[in-house]
């Protein structure tokens, strides 16, 4: 695609999502990747006969992952959206988000189970304002690990 470059040397990092063999760069920012489980109240009786609460863990909740780009010419964001919406096979896909160095050098991966997109944003589109348009992506995933 014209234009399109893979890496910006000018960043010190920056990100790149994978979807079925098919990489998607210049991510300007991932947010809200995180790990978290439920919390379970266990009440136990002392030896005393007062009670004590106790925690533990609870089974793993899934989350949400924001990746935020510069609008482009790519279609990829909305063409996965839009195949999630309509219930299409592959849509809910292993993902992986790459950080990247200035170099485009793969330093970090997560790999996303079960993710799919949520929800699709445009934002930044005002006549005569500085900041540059952008498309937020939102996935919910099951789990997630270090690759």
């Amino acid at each position: 695609m014209p234009g399109r470059r893979e890496h910006d040397t000018a960043v010190g990092h920056s990100f790149a999502l994978e979807v079925d063999g098919v990489r998607v760069t210049m991510l300007t920012e991932v947010s809200g990747l995180a790990m978290e489980r439920d919390v379970i109240e266990v009440k136990q009786s002392a030896r005393d006969g007062s009670f004590v609460v106790r925690l533990v863990p609870g089974r793993p909740k899934p989350g949400e992952v924001t990746l935020t780009r510069g609008l482009t010419g790519d279609r990829t964001f909305e063409q996965w959206a839009r195949d999630a919406s309509l219930g299409a096979a592959g849509s809910a896909a292993a993902v992986r988000i790459v950080v990247l160095d200035p170099q485009g050098q793969a330093v970090v991966t997560y790999a996303l189970t079960s993710a799919w997109p949520r929800r699709l944003e445009v934002g930044g589109l005002r006549a005569g304002g500085t900041e540059a348009p952008v498309e937020r992506l939102v996935l919910a995933y099951e789990s997630f690990e270090r690759a």
